[in-house]
């Protein structure tokens, strides 16, 4: 009997030191598993934090080439920069819904990365062909007059460069038919344009 009690401490002081450890390892999980949840979270925010933090870079850098270029068009109305997500048109330009007066570029966050500054200002150019368009009547919307209002400031080019980025997916145009002729300069304030049939509002429509 002595001998199998000392046997049955014996097995016990052995097991006592691992249940001990499961019992750890358990306290452990379980204070992680507690902690996941605000690690999670910790993590979500920086992320949301660093692409609040892109976005506001990318306006800042869009906004300082639209006030430059709306300067050198003599456009007066205010343009507002926008960084989203998504745009199905990569970039274009409307009417304010909220100001009257104001109009909103708005940039597809992934498109606007793979710009440069000249693509960028050739892209702002177009856009902000249109919105003269818009406060020149009675000036028909094109994809060529608002170019030939923006080879006042960019380069033909910069502008083939851009189109051929938009194009990439979507099924390639007829580069005359957007920018005119290879020797065509930009439009001149003094000259009347002639209506175009080809009306449209963005760099992807055709």
């Amino acid at each position: 009997m002595k001998s199998f009690s000392a046997s049955s401490e014996c097995n016990k002081s052995h097991a006592q030191p691992a249940v001990k450890r499961r019992k750890m390892r358990n306290r452990y999980l379980s204070l992680g598993l507690m902690f996941l949840p605000c690690l999670l979270l910790i993590s979500g925010s920086r992320l949301l934090g660093n692409a609040k933090a892109d976005a506001r870079r990318g306006t800042k850098r869009i906004r300082s080439i639209v006030d430059r270029l709306r300067h050198d068009l003599s456009i007066k109305e205010k343009v507002l920069a926008s960084v989203v997500a998504k745009n199905e048109k990569l970039v274009s330009v409307e009417r304010s819904k909220r100001r009257p007066g104001t109009f909103v570029l708005s940039f597809d966050e992934s498109f606007l990365s793979t710009l440069d500054d000249n693509e960028l200002s050739a892209s702002i150019a177009h856009e902000l062909g249109h919105v003269w368009i818009f406060t020149h009547h009675p000036y028909l919307h094109t994809e060529l007059l608002a170019n030939q209002i923006a080879l006042r400031v960019v380069t033909r080019e910069n502008l083939e460069t851009i189109y051929e980025k938009v194009w990439k997916d979507k099924g390639k145009g007829d580069l005359k038919e957007f920018l005119g002729e290879d020797s065509a300069v930009g439009l001149k304030p003094e000259i009347r344009v002639k209506p175009l049939p080809k009306a449209t509002d963005s760099l992807t429509q055709k």
